[in-house]
């Protein structure tokens, strides 16, 4: 069910594997920016396990009592976990053509779970984002952009992109994907 986003209390969800090519601690010090109303929770896989240390050691120094690390969970129970959030937020500088272009899993399990999104100015998911209306793209991967544009947020923005997310699932699926998949080899392949 539509959960309204409480004006005083936006929680913000990333979930996959930690490490330290993905810096999560970009999402921790932007944080540092972003008004006290919004909180951020990890729920990780130790590719890394020293990394989440790390994590957790920087959060408590940068924004004690807003960041919370919850253990991985199977993969069939990401989306029912993730659907209690407001906002999922994937930002990865681009370190790589890979990096720059990607469309990570978890980008679209927060459209699936309904919610809204934060990308960074990576184009593939800054397309889709603006095309459905899902979220938002921050300008640069600064943490202090990041900040920034998650401030501009309202509690109405986020409903109004969460509904989006909703919308978009009809469209943004295996089974649509799948179809051009089928259509493409009958092209080349004949029936």
């Amino acid at each position: 069910p539509f959960k309204p986003t409480d004006p005083t209390k936006i929680r913000m969800v990333n979930h996959g594997t930690a490490v330290r090519d993905r810096q999560l601690e970009k999402k921790i010090k932007a944080l540092q920016y972003a008004d006290e109303r919004f909180t951020l929770d990890f729920i990780l896989l130790p590719a890394e396990p020293d990394y989440i240390d790390t994590l957790k050691a920087l959060a408590e120094r940068l924004v004690p009592g807003r960041v919370t690390f919850h253990p991985p969970l199977p993969r069939s129970q990401i989306l029912a976990r993730v659907a209690e959030y407001d906002l999922g937020i994937y930002i990865m500088a681009p370190v790589s053509y890979n990096d720059h272009m990607a469309l990570p899993n978890r980008f679209f399990d927060f459209i699936a779970a309904g919610l809204a999104v934060c990308v960074g100015p990576s184009p593939a998911m800054k397309e889709i984002v603006e095309q459905y209306g899902v979220g938002i793209a921050t300008p640069t991967f600064e943490e202090q952009d990041i900040g920034e544009a998650l401030n501009r947020l309202t509690a109405d923005d986020i409903d109004h992109m969460k509904w989006a997310s909703r919308a978009a699932v009809k469209h943004l699926n295996a089974d649509t994907e799948n179809q051009k998949w089928v259509a493409l080899y009958r092209d080349l392949l004949g029936d």
